[in-house]
């Protein structure tokens, strides 16, 4: 009967810190991953609209020889401004599971401003107007595709969704049962606490150790160097804020046992 009790006891501070696991990590994603702030913050700080505009530029001067034109029709085409706005806008309409529209009648208009002033600042002749709007519309393609590369929002779109869906229900789900294990099984979550908190801390450091030792993040290509950035920077974040966290339960779980046995001799 003494190892059978033993035995549930185990299973109860196991099914206890699965559930506070899932709390911690749920409530991580959401403050994270699945916060566009967080991801808004992190493209700011990563000097990425700079690194964005440079490739864009590039892929575009690279456009201008097929073209029959000079460099000077990318003059003010677009700002390092515009691409903050457009980005900021696309990445709020995903986040809010509302449809994404490029803003790219600006871009259009501005290219076409500057190529019949260059036509006519240097009294060429077009013979077909189809062309000039075939290239109008293949840098169209270049300025959206590196803002919102269609496949990555594809991919992205049709799982984020159902994760989002699936953390709230788990979160939801995970606080119901441990108010409920609270209120009748509180002596026995009261022996607990530090075991509950390190159980999570050890998860987390193995995780945090597992992909600074598996993944190469500092080589990690994301279609294109500007988005590489993003992606290398949001997980070296998640890790710096995985660790802390790791850190905080870990110390926590310390304190929480000396306090308990402080009652204990009393």
């Amino acid at each position: 009967m003494k190892v059978l009790k033993q035995i549930k006891n185990y299973l109860f501070v196991f099914f206890i810190s699965i559930i506070i696991l899932l709390i911690t990590t749920t409530i991580f994603l959401k403050s994270t991953i699945l916060n566009y702030n967080f991801v808004l913050n992190i493209i700011e700080k990563d000097n990425y609209y700079n690194k964005l505009y440079d490739d864009i530029y590039e892929e575009m001067l690279n456009n201008i020889p097929s073209s029959g034109f000079d460099k000077v029709i990318l003059e003010n085409l677009f700002t390092i401004e515009d691409l903050k706005q457009d980005t900021e806008n696309i990445i709020i309409d995903f986040y809010s599971n509302e449809k994404i529209e490029n803003h790219n009648e600006r871009l259009k208009s501005k290219l076409n401003t500057n190529i019949n002033k260059y036509i006519k600042d240097n009294k060429l002749v077009v013979e077909s107007q189809n062309d000039i709007n075939r290239y109008v519309n293949i840098m169209i393609e270049v300025y959206k595709k590196n803002i919102i590369p269609g496949s990555v929002i594809e991919q992205a779109e049709k799982s984020f969704k159902m994760i989002n869906i699936i953390v709230t229900i788990t979160l939801i789900l995970s606080i119901i049962s441990l108010l409920v294990i609270i209120i009748y099984k509180r002596k026995e979550l009261y022996k607990s606490y530090s075991i509950l908190l390190l159980f999570t801390s050890f998860v987390y450091i193995f995780i945090y150790f597992y992909i600074k030792n598996h993944v190469d993040i500092s080589n990690l290509m994301f279609y294109n160097n500007s988005l590489s950035s993003i992606v290398k920077s949001i997980i070296n974040n998640l890790l710096s804020r995985l660790l802390i966290i790791t850190i905080i339960y870990f110390i926590l779980s310390i304190i929480i046992e000396i306090i308990i046995k402080k009652k204990h001799l009393k």
